[in-house]
């Protein structure tokens, strides 16, 4: 256990069993193993293997939801509740509207604006952002007066070679 242990102290992870996963790469790792696999290559595989047994998951709970669906009273829109002796299922129906912008036009100016079911939303042009950052810096300095910036999740693709 005491391997284990310095394991997890510099960033290993658990698997539900209590045993190490994988132990955090160290810069020796990411060079060819003995064998030439990689420690990225052992990643890759737990990742793709992972990412296998997430997609029959998903599979396997909308096939359930679409079974509670046809026996629950669901409505168009809005919450129903059931209760069973051990669980409390919500059933939530969704209607998504899309707004057609030119039908809108027509009739915009007949509609109270207090009473108009339609909202703007300001949004940062990115691309325009990127631009401003390239060509005028201080003015992008001005901009980012505005914006809070902070990161996001990395995302990762992993493809098998030939």
């Amino acid at each position: 256990m005491g391997h284990s242990n310095e394991i997890l102290k510099s960033g290993g992870k658990l698997d539900p069993n209590n045993s190490v996963l994988c132990k955090p790469p160290i810069k020796e790792e990411k060079s060819k193993m003995d064998n030439g696999v990689t420690e990225l290559d052992k990643l890759c595989h737990a990742h793709q293997q992972a990412a296998e047994e997430e997609k029959k998951a998903k599979a396997r709970r909308l096939e359930i939801e679409g079974l509670i669906v046809a026996i629950s009273d669901v409505k168009e829109e809005g919450s129903s509740i059931t209760k069973t002796r051990y669980y409390k299922c919500t059933c939530t129906g969704k209607l998504t509207r899309k707004l057609d912008q030119e039908a809108w036009e027509n009739i915009r100016d007949d509609i109270p604006l207090e009473l108009q079911p339609v909202k703007t939303k300001v949004d940062i042009d990115l691309p325009k952002l990127r631009a401003i950052e390239n060509a005028n810096p201080e003015l992008f300095k001005l901009v980012c007066n505005a914006i809070a910036t902070k990161p996001a999740k990395t995302s990762i693709k992993v493809e098998v070679l030939s």
